[in-house]
């Protein structure tokens, strides 16, 4: 694996772990530090894996997801829980990213086996 490339062979080798996992998700970061100003990850995420619905109150920490392999569901909910927006995101779909302002309460869900995004 190549230190500058990312490639089929590093999404195939997050797949594998993500499967291997309770969790079933399994992640690789980009960013040097937790302490990085932006953190940059690839995240595997198999069906069956849950992300909480969740907020970021840091006026500086929007997020923004992009899927490269498989589908990924994402949902936009308000205060009390209700869904306010869904959306199946895929490379080549209409909706091919999320971004989510701080704030507001969002989630992703695996649609596929083999699902792989940017974060």
């Amino acid at each position: 694996m190549s230190d500058f490339f990312l490639d089929a062979a590093l999404l195939d080798e997050l797949c594998a772990r993500a499967r291997s996992v309770p969790r079933l998700r399994a992640h690789h970061n980009l960013h040097d530090s937790p302490e990085a100003p932006a953190h940059r990850l690839l995240v595997a995420m198999e069906p069956g894996s849950y992300v909480r619905p969740h907020r970021h109150l840091d006026p500086n920490k929007a997020e923004t997801i992009i899927p490269l392999r498989g589908r990924l569901g994402a949902l936009v909910f308000d205060a009390a829980g209700a869904v306010l927006e869904a959306r199946e995101l895929t490379p080549d779909g209409t909706a091919f990213g999320f971004h989510v302002q701080p704030g507001v309460f969002h989630s992703v869900v695996a649609l596929e086996s083999g699902t792989v995004f940017v974060e």
